[in-house]
This record gives structure tokens, sequence and C-alpha cells, in this order.
């Protein structure tokens, strides 16, 4: 039976792409700025963002993914993006800083999603970065302890997900990278707030959870990224955890030996097929035998194919391998 697809998150943006920055503003390149101006002094900048979503869905139709997501199109930095809506943080200087205590802010998530599945009959997934990993990004000048900044960041994006599946949507993801770097945090409490994100949602919701081992440059030194492989040390507390489906690297360097993945009795597993950092294109037989390998493992009903993390860091002007490599993913899940 062909395997189930899907894509991380982030899609490759234009050089000429608006940024969200918070509190409804948006930011673009300083050389596009006066055709930006002319364009509002039409119509509303949200139009033009709107078609970009538009042309997006296209393009993972185009590819025929099983499960669209909507492409963070307007993300400057991921993690940042419906944070600094949240009421107790602020920016200060390049710093993102909680003030105060945390609450939800704007329904950025809800309206995000609203526009791209109205797009497409097919189910669109939306991510946010997890409380965990929010917690090791930002300056705390207010809870003082961890653990409880954390669980106020789930308690927030709680709210969040939950309005996201109150308006109908079906695959919800946390991104949560700083599991896999930090195991004893994440053993600690960090599952605990994975839970509290997910607890109350209606059991037809997917249940995402995506701990990848961090970016790089591309083609590049690959030493910001995590060097631990975190899965076989986590696989217990993931099968565990209220996470449904685990979203997992290893098309960037392959798992000596999947067999952790029978730990995951019932836990789905999105499964990272084609590598997010490099320009090689991962030929269709390489991919097929890999996932062959995994369904030694995992039933077929319970693997979805996937990049191993999204494609944010690349510009769409020179992307025209990232749609290959999804190309090749997607005809070798459909062989199978």
């Amino acid at each position: 039976m062909p395997l189930l697809t899907t894509l991380v998150g982030a899609l490759p943006k234009h050089t000429f792409t608006p940024y969200a920055i918070g509190g409804g503003g948006y930011i673009f390149a300083d050389a596009f700025g006066a055709e930006y101006d002319r364009l509002q002094q039409q119509r509303p900048l949200a139009d033009v963002l709107a078609m970009q979503q538009f042309l997006a869905v296209l393009k993972r139709v185009q590819l025929d993914l099983d499960v669209a997501v909507d492409g963070e199109l307007s993300r400057l930095v991921y993690w940042q993006y419906n944070c600094l809506n949240m009421a107790g943080v602020e920016r200060d200087g390049d710093e993102v800083v909680v003030t105060g205590p945390l609450s939800p802010g704007p329904a950025m998530l809800v309206d995000d999603w609203r526009q791209a599945q109205s797009f497409t009959a097919r189910p669109v997934k939306i991510a946010t970065a997890g409380p965990a990993t929010l917690s090791e990004y930002v300056v705390d000048r207010h809870y003082g302890d961890k653990r409880a900044l954390c669980q106020a960041f789930a308690a927030a994006l709680g709210t969040e997900l939950g309005a996201l599946a109150e308006a109908g949507c079906r695959w919800l993801q946390l991104d949560e990278p700083q599991l896999g770097f930090q195991p004893e945090m994440a053993l600690a409490y960090g599952f605990e707030a994975v839970d509290a994100c997910f607890a109350g949602l209606p059991t037809e919701v997917n249940r995402v959870l995506h701990i990848c081992r961090g970016y790089a440059p591309v083609d590049g030194d690959r030493e910001g990224r995590n060097p631990a492989r975190p899965y076989a040390r986590l696989a217990p507390a993931i099968e565990a955890s209220a996470a449904d489906v685990i979203s997992l690297e290893d098309a960037s360097e392959y798992h000596e030996d999947l067999g952790f993945l029978e730990q995951l009795a019932t836990t789905k597993v999105m499964f990272g097929a084609v590598s997010n950092l490099d320009t090689k294109v991962e030929p269709v037989e390489q991919i097929r035998e890999r996932l062959k390998t995994a369904l030694q493992h995992v039933d077929a009903e319970r693997l979805i194919v996937a990049p191993d993390c999204g494609f944010g860091t690349y510009r769409d002007e020179d992307a025209s391998f990232v749609w290959q490599k999804l190309a090749n993913m997607v005809a070798a899940a459909k062989s199978l």
C-alpha cells in the first residue's frame, strides 16, 4: 500500500517575502520597500500573503502530498512567530524576553491554518515551536525556574492548539529539537509539557511531535547539530506521551540500527526520508530501499514519509532541487 506523505513545515521563501514581526506588523527587504508601498496604496498586504499561500498550496498539490502544511512562509524566525504575540513576552534588542505571566495572544495560527485550508480539500498540518524549546531560547526575567517557565509556555500553547482543533485542524505539530539536545530535561519535565499541550484534544486530531537534530549551513559544517542520536533513549517516553506521531530524522545521517522503532508499538512514525541539509537529490530507489528497511520495524499503516526537517533556509529562486527531492520522496512512498 502507498505510504502517507507530508512535510515537516517550512517551505523555501522568496527573497521578497514579507515576514511577520508581531503585533500585526510585517517587514521586507529594503530593496522592495518602494514597490510594497505602492502596492499598499491599492490593496492590503494581506492579499499578497494570501496569493503567496495559494501558490504554495498549488505546489504541494503538484507534488501530490497527502497531508499539506501551511509552509510557514511569513515566519522570519520559526520559534518567535506566535511566541512574540503572547502576553508576557517582549523583544529587547536582539533578545526575546519573558517579562510577566504568559498567556495566549491573538489566534495567529488559527488564521494561518484557516487560510491555507480554505485553498485545498487536503488536510493541512500546522506547527509551532514547543514549550521546552521556547523555554531554552527566551530570556526569562519573570519565572526564575526553567520548569515553571516550560509549564507556562505549555499552558499558553495548549490554548492555541485547542483553538486550532476547534476550528477544524486535524494535524497539529510541536517542534521540539531541545528534547533531543537535552534528554535529561526531556525526561524530567519536557514530555510532561508536551502532554499538557496536547491535553484535551479530540481523538481525531493527529498530535505530532517533531524532534530534529538542528539546522546547519547547506552543504556545510554540521557542527551546530545535535551530535547525539536521541531517539532510542527517548523512545519509551515518546511511546508513553500524548503525541501519537513522532517526526524524526534519518536521511541526513542514517541510523546504524532502526530497531528502536520497535519500541514505538502504537506511535506513528513520520520518517525523515530526504535531507534538508544538502543540495544532493536522493534517487527514488535509494529512498525506497531505506523505507523498506524502516518497514522491517514499523507497520506500513503507521509509517509516514517526510523530509528530515523544513526547508525554510532556502530561497525559492534557487530551490529546484528541493522540489525534485520531494517529488522523488513521494514517488518512492507511493511505490511501496
